[in-house]
């Protein structure tokens, strides 16, 4: 296992990793667990094709995302286990990927040094952030989804606004790579 999601509305935990498999995890189950009940159901999310690395899931459970070696972000409805789209455009590894609240706008960080927000409703990018020739690998966005703050091999944390344009700064530098998910 590489990376783990929460959804608080609907109180699951969702698992992604390198045997190229998702897991829907019911949390009141797992909560349930004793030594005469040790067995643990899960549900998989069908469909994706190589080792995974980041996972996001909306407070509402209604969208669970995921990036990886596919070098492309897929996504499914967990309620219903379908598989929604698959969002392609980054050159090399997708190492981070977050949602909005709302699961309308999704980010993504890849190894090819960019940056990009997506629009569900249309599947497509709406915005490229080139940060760097080097690896993007971290991402945090904050709850209004308006600032997305990104890290990675070049050791520099970068603000970069998504509502405003070509609004962006220099965070911090650090001398060594920033590997957080």
């Amino acid at each position: 296992m590489s990376c783990l999601a929460y959804s608080p509305q609907r109180n699951q935990l969702f698992s992604g990793g390198f045997d190229d498999q998702i897991y829907l995890w019911e949390m009141s189950s797992l909560t349930a667990l004793t030594v005469e009940n040790s067995t643990v159901t899960c549900t998989n999310l069908t469909g994706a094709h190589n080792s995974i690395y980041s996972i996001d899931a909306n407070p509402s459970g209604t969208i669970v995302a995921a990036g990886g070696t596919e070098k492309q972000i897929r996504l499914w409805d967990p309620r219903t286990q379908e598989k929604l789209m698959k969002l392609k455009g980054h050159k090399d590894n997708v190492k981070s990927v977050k949602l909005s609240q709302d699961g309308t706008y999704c980010v993504s960080a890849s190894s090819d040094g960019t940056v990009r927000l997506w629009s569900l409703g249309e599947q497509r990018v709406i915005r490229v952030f080139q940060i760097s020739e080097i690896g993007i690998w971290a991402l945090a966005v904050d709850p209004n989804f308006r600032w997305v703050y990104a890290a990675g091999k070049q050791g520099e944390i970068t603000a970069l606004s998504l509502v405003e344009p070509d609004y962006n700064y220099s965070v911090t530098r650090v001398n060594s790579p920033i590997l957080g998910k």
